[in-house]
């Protein structure tokens, strides 16, 4: 689009509004580059980029194997409190690839790009500014280090937030029934990967509702009956475990909450971090509903939805930084906009004026990308985390039985996992602060008879709950574990944690290469 700067008395002054413009564009696109150059780099490492992820492995693992999902909680597995679509598609891809970390990472990286596209298509349809849509696609791959280094893990976001806002585009895009139909489908497929998806739908059926009561319905009712439905199959063939693990135990977290998230997810959550990109997408939403009601208010309503689907689990049980996700792309949508607006309306200003709102306007958008600036070397594992966790699963793989490692379940490798099935710590935490009076005695039954009975060759633990510690330490023997130093095999996001105490039965000297410290390669 032209943003009229060829009409300025001062061609060096133009020149500059066009190289600042260009220099936007570019960081952007960088922005999009360094993602993808991190995501390739870390997407075959064989171990943890965040703790969860070994346990999202052991789901894919579970289906491939015909085993159910929702069950009755145990020590050799309990699921996470999410709907199953995100371990259904990475299960497909991991019949292809095998049931690695790589598998599911692949499925986070390819929605993570169309969550890129669907941002940029959403901006391009509002304004035809090829620049403006390029900058709020660049912006959202900019918040990747704020927003945990969460696109391209093996967790459920990347999916449920790129089904959502391609769902979006459809609504906005298209007038006929049948994209309605396939936005319905889109936002079902959302809710059936992440509950949060309902949260960031409901403004959006209740401004339908107002604009036009057919679409509303007709929008409603395919979201009921794909993900209603889904949700009743689900639950009937799990015998209401389903309900137990997706609603039941995640109302719970709601009265935990974290008051001072009140006011600091707004202040450094978002307006610290994107202090001119908020202030940018406040004009263009301003603009947007001076202009149109209709069209200002169905991106109010939607980033309204997106702020408080982040804001939620912030406040009720202070979530990493994924939370915060949904935010980051409807601002990033009207940061867009409001880059667009802002030349749009400068148009009406003598040339002069226009030259220095170029300038104004662009040189903000750098200052905020450069403020979003991180080092992608402390993104990607180091050679000497690969050595440590191949010395150490070396070493497991010499214990001839079972292992139980709560805090990183699925041992790392496929060779292991069949004798390394554990429930994950987070899991466990949940039902053991969150559960209901049954659940809570069914697992601490199980977790007092396993370890009375020692069914464990070896456990290992990252840190020590002094209960639950005190009660291992009356049939096992406790040693500290060396992993080679002091620096390795950390996560790169999420919960920093790694392997530190292990427990070998006091029955038995079965396991003595166990034992020994685990040193690099």
């Amino acid at each position: 689009m032209d943003d009229g700067q060829d009409e300025t008395p001062s061609s060096a002054l133009n020149r500059l509004v066009r190289l600042l413009r260009s220099g936007a564009l570019f960081i952007a696109i960088g922005y999009v580059g360094l993602y993808l150059s991190v995501a390739l780099l870390r997407v075959s490492y064989p171990f943890d980029l965040e703790w969860m992820e070994g346990s999202s492995v052991e789901h894919v693992r579970r289906l491939l194997t015909g085993r159910p999902l929702y069950v009755a909680p145990s020590l050799e597995f309990i699921p996470h409190n999410y709907p199953p679509l995100y371990f259904y598609m990475s299960a497909a891809v991991a019949q292809v690839l095998g049931v690695t970390p790589t598998s599911l990472r692949l499925v986070s990286i390819v929605s993570s790009l169309v969550s890129f596209v669907a941002i940029y298509l959403l901006v391009k349809r509002e304004t035809g500014n090829l620049y403006a849509a390029g900058l709020a696609a660049g912006l959202f791959a900019a918040t990747f280090r704020i927003g945990g280094a969460w696109f391209d893990i093996a967790r459920v976001d990347s999916l449920f937030l790129a089904l959502f806002l391609t769902g979006v585009y459809l609504i906005r895009a298209h007038t006929k029934h049948s994209m309605l139909v396939c936005a319905g489908l889109l936002f079902s497929l959302a809710m059936l990967t992440k509950q949060t998806a309902l949260v960031m739908a409901g403004p959006v059926f209740l401004y339908l509702a107002i604009m036009d009561v057919r679409r509303a319905l007709l929008l409603i009712g395919v979201v009921g009956l794909v993900a209603g439905g889904g949700t009743l199959v689900l639950d009937y063939l799990s015998d209401g475990w389903y309900r137990y693990y997706v609603f039941e135990l995640p109302a719970q977290f709601a009265a935990r909450l974290v008051r001072p998230r009140l006011v600091l997810f707004w202040t450094d959550d978002i307006l610290s971090r994107l202090t001119i990109a908020c202030g940018l997408a406040a004009i263009g939403l301003a603009s947007m509903l001076s202009k149109s009601k209709s069209r200002g208010g169905f991106y109010l309503v939607v980033t309204a939805g997106m702020l408080v689907a982040a804001w939620l689990p912030r406040l009720q049980s202070a979530g990493y930084d994924n939370t915060l996700m949904p935010a980051f792309a409807g601002i990033s949508i009207l940061f867009g906009i409001g880059v667009h607006e802002l030349m749009e309306y400068a148009q009406r200003w003598s040339p002069k004026d226009r030259v220095v709102v170029g300038i104004v306007v662009y040189s903000f958008c750098i200052l905020q990308f450069a403020g979003l600036l991180y080092n992608p070397i402390t993104q990607i594992p180091a050679r000497r985390d690969r050595n440590a966790g191949r010395a150490f699963v070396a070493k497991l793989a010499q214990v001839p039985g079972r292992i139980f490692m709560p805090y990183h379940s699925g041992c790392y490798v496929p060779e292991l996992m069949e004798r390394c099935r554990s429930a994950h710590q987070m899991s466990i935490s949940d039902i053991r602060q969150f559960g209901s009076d049954e659940v809570r005695t069914m697992l601490a039954d199980d977790y007092g008879s396993a370890i009375a009975e020692q069914r464990f060759d070896v456990i290992l633990l990252d840190n020590g709950d002094p209960t639950l510690l005190a009660e291992i330490e009356k049939h096992y023997v406790r040693q500290e574990l060396d992993l080679g130093g002091g620096d390795v095999l950390w996560p790169l996001t999420g919960f920093m944690t790694r392997p530190r105490l292990m427990f070998v039965p006091r029955t038995t000297d079965a396991v003595p290469a166990a034992r020994t410290s685990a040193q690099p390669r």
